[in-house]
Formats: C-alpha cells, structure tokens, sequence
C-alpha cells in the first residue's frame, strides 16, 4: 500500500498536479494576486520601467511561496533583472529575495494585502496566527 501511495505522489509531481490544485485553491493567494502585490511593492520608478514583467512560480524549495522575479527591457536587445521576491501562498506577505529576509511593507502594499486577506476570510488574528519568517530569513 505505501509503495501505490508513492507512486500517486510521484505520478502527481512529475504531471505537475499538485501545483495546478494549489493555484486554483481559493483558500491561497493566485497568481493574480501575487503580480498584483508584487507590482504593489515596487517603487514607482521600477512601475514605469519599460516592458516591466513578472514571472511568478512556486519555489522548489520553499514550496509555501511563490518566486517573482521582475525583469524589464534594459539594453536594447535584451531584458535586465529588476529584483526577485517570494509571496506567501497563505498571507501575501512580500519578502525581497535578494536582500534575505527583507519584509516588503509600504502602505499601497498594506491596503492590497487586507483585501485580499479579507476576501481569502484571513481574520487578523488568524493572520498573526499563520504569518511566518521569509523562506531567507535565518
């Protein structure tokens, strides 16, 4: 029994299964909403960047967030990279991926994350509850 088990684990991994549920799980942030956030935590100078873009995944790692990285146009043939962050599939918290264990905050930031939060049914208490350190932090 425990090697079918591992087997449906396995089957599921490598189809990819798992990550499809829990992107669609209304329970936890979407994709959406992390470029959403993301973008809210940027500085209007990196907004405006030209052919800003975000590629959202789910860290191999650090399963419970997603990684962003933001890239723009930069040189005339080519894309830079802006910055990289991970969102809490659970609360929406920012964290810079580059900088350990930064906690994104500013006030934009703030106001999308009660929304959301609020919309997911994530009281404030049960927010203080679930909140963790970012995937970086020591």
């Amino acid at each position: 029994m425990r090697s079918g088990l591992t087997l449906v684990v396995l089957v599921c991994s490598v189809l990819g299964l798992g990550t499809v549920r829990a992107a669609t799980d209304a329970s936890q942030v979407s994709k959406r909403d992390v470029v959403s956030l993301v973008t809210a935590s940027l500085p209007l100078h990196a907004r405006k960047l030209p052919k800003l873009g975000l590629d959202v995944g789910i860290d191999k790692q650090y399963r419970q967030f997603y990684l962003v990285t933001v890239t723009w146009a930069g040189t005339p043939n080519g894309s830079a990279v802006y910055g990289s962050y991970y969102v809490d599939r659970q609360t929406g918290d920012v964290w810079d991926a580059v900088e350990e264990c930064t906690k994104i905050d500013t006030l934009a930031l703030r106001k999308l994350q009660a929304t959301i939060r609020k919309r997911l049914g994530l009281s404030e208490s049960a927010y203080q509850k679930q909140k963790r350190k970012g995937p970086l932090c020591p």
